[in-house]
């Protein structure tokens, strides 16, 4: 249960991270751009896609390989997000300026996906070690 709220918390934490990625990169590519009601869509679906890779994380692995499940997981949401842009003609694959524009806000997004999701696994590890110091005193003073 607690893969599927981390699932959910970090769809929201990229669908948030895209609206504004993409305010930022049409404004700069494409000013005065006006959106139809599948862009919505669109983002929900890449959103889904990209958050999915949040799945193949466990507890139980070690710093190595979870180091590199990241690595697989970054690589995953650069093909998702590219081929979906491709496919929903976010971007015009021969500007080599607007590919690479692209490519750092990828990057942007997913490392400040990363660091809100490791903040909240870290306040709520700490929330949980402070209820347990609270419960192991109580259990002393009897």
């Amino acid at each position: 249960m607690a893969r599927w709220k981390v699932f959910f918390d970090v769809f929201t934490t990229v669908t948030t991270c895209i609206v504004l990625g993409v305010g930022v990169y049409c404004r700069i590519f494409y000013p005065g751009i006006h959106f139809g009601v599948e862009m919505m869509w669109e983002i929900l679906l890449v959103a889904l896609l990209t958050s999915a890779g949040t799945l193949m994380y466990n507890d139980e692995l070690s710093k190595r390989h979870t180091k590199v499940r990241c690595v697989i997981h970054y690589l995953m949401v650069n093909v998702i997000v590219v081929v979906c842009g491709i496919r929903f003609d976010w971007f015009d694959t021969d500007d080599l300026a607007q590919v690479i524009g692209m490519l750092i806000l990828i990057a942007v997004i997913f490392l400040t996906v990363s660091v809100v999701s490791w903040r909240k696994v870290m306040k709520e590890a700490d929330l949980m070690n402070e209820k347990l110091a609270e419960y192991q005193n109580k259990g002393e003073e009897r």
